[in-house]
């Protein structure tokens, strides 16, 4: 009889420890991902891991730097400041909800990241070709992240399901006398997420217009 078939080992460096911590967690949540079950997901001792990653927080921000990286790869030449914008913001939504399980550690990330970096001074160069103060360039820019990051991560983690539609039948129920907004808005209360994402980026991008053309205003011509 010939030996028994062994499981190959994957190849292990930092890309390919990447990719299979990923895997593990879209398949069994963050919670799932332990050197050891990384070490069974690539047929390798977990105690090589750490030749790698000092640990697994930084483990994590590895995955969080991949993720935006990928985010950044994605993006698509842009002619204007309002479409580089709109493009960053749905790759944004896109990689948050591709991988649910990694929202709320990607919203948490650091900026010092590599690619944090490189999506920030995208976002920076595209609000002062807005128009855009310094000082407003860099308020709105953190309007972006906070709104983008935090949005899309809420989105993406939300299993309500049916819940929302039972919200409105019951806003539509109470007293008209005492709620009469919550009963005749209670059919458009609570749309879509993605539907609501669209309506506040698109708020976000006209208030920077406007800004910026109130900081044309304000400044004197030479």
């Amino acid at each position: 009889m010939g030996k028994p078939a062994t499981r190959p080992t994957a190849r292990l460096d930092a890309g390919a420890i990447i990719d299979a911590a990923v895997r593990v967690i879209d398949a069994e949540g963050l919670d799932g991902l332990t050197m050891r079950r990384l070490g069974r997901e690539m047929g390798a001792d977990p105690t090589a891991m750490y030749r790698h990653f000092r640990n697994k927080d930084d483990l994590q921000l590895a995955i969080c730097d991949r993720l935006l990286g990928d985010m950044l790869a994605s993006l698509e030449p842009r002619d204007g400041w309002r479409d580089t914008l709109r493009d960053m913001a749905w790759k944004a939504w896109e990689t948050y909800h591709r991988h649910p399980h990694l929202a709320h550690l990607l919203s948490r990330s650091p900026e010092v990241l590599d690619h944090h970096e490189r999506l920030s001074e995208i976002a920076l160069a595209a609000l002062t070709e807005a128009g855009l103060s310094d000082a407003d360039a860099a308020l709105s820019h953190h309007l972006l992240v906070g709104y983008t990051s935090g949005f899309a991560s809420a989105s993406a983690q939300n299993t309500e399901g049916d819940v929302l539609a039972a919200w409105r039948r019951s806003y539509a129920l109470l007293p008209a006398a005492e709620f009469p907004n919550l009963v005749r808005l209670a059919p458009v209360l609570f749309p879509d997420a993605e539907e609501q994402f669209r309506f506040g980026i698109e708020l976000f991008l006209d208030g920077v217009e406007r800004l910026a053309a109130e900081s044309t205003r304000r400044t004197p011509r030479a």
